[in-house]
């Protein structure tokens, strides 16, 4: 057995390297720590397909978003039906609602970080990595994915186009920065 009670063999159902990148030692991924691996082992490969979805997702969830906005302020701007922008506005809560189901898995299932901050949550060092995704990221994200759907009902009954599009500029403005504020971005921006 390596390190972190790991097998050394490349079959290993936990390994997503072949046998020759460890050859004496199991190495956790660069994104997770030495220190929190062994406690709790490594998840293996779904942690890193779902890290690598979720990240690459977070680009789609900012266009979507982005596009939200901006097809609501051109409608009016132009005073145009808020059609477009209300498709914009569902495909920005769709986005949404995949970031969510895919961090939700992160969070509760792969992530060794989160795994750690849950079982230490008294003694969290503030501003480390495992308390921003033990504790805010998480909490923070989950207001987001509810800011999303209330904002979807408040368009939707706003009595004229024009008041539906100043909704979704505000509504899907204030959820946008939300998310924006709570991105990681000191984290790789292309993780593949």
């Amino acid at each position: 057995m390596a390190w972190g009670g790991r097998p050394q063999d490349g079959n290993n159902k936990n390994s997503c390297r072949p046998a020759a990148s460890h050859p004496g030692t199991w190495h956790a991924p660069h994104y997770t720590s030495r220190v929190y691996a062994p406690a709790i082992g490594y998840t293996g490969c779904m942690y890193d397909y779902v890290l690598i979805a979720h990240s690459l997702w977070r680009w789609v969830v900012i266009i979507a978003g982005a596009a939200a906005i901006a097809s609501a302020a051109m409608g009016l701007v132009r005073q145009a039906p808020a059609g477009p922008a209300g498709l914009y506005g569902r495909l920005f809560g769709i986005a949404v609602d995949i970031q969510f189901l895919m961090g939700a898995s992160l969070y509760l299932v792969f992530s060794p970080m989160t795994t750690v901050a849950l079982n230490v949550a008294e003694g969290l060092p503030q501003g480390s990595d495992l308390a921003f995704f033990g504790v805010y990221h998480g909490l923070i994200m989950t207001i987001a994915f509810l800011d999303v759907h209330v904002s979807a009902v408040l368009i939707r009954r706003a009595k004229t186009d024009a008041a539906r599009q100043r909704r979704s500029i505000f509504l899907y403005g204030q959820t946008l920065l939300l998310i924006l504020l709570t991105i990681p971005w000191w984290r790789p921006l292309l993780r593949v």
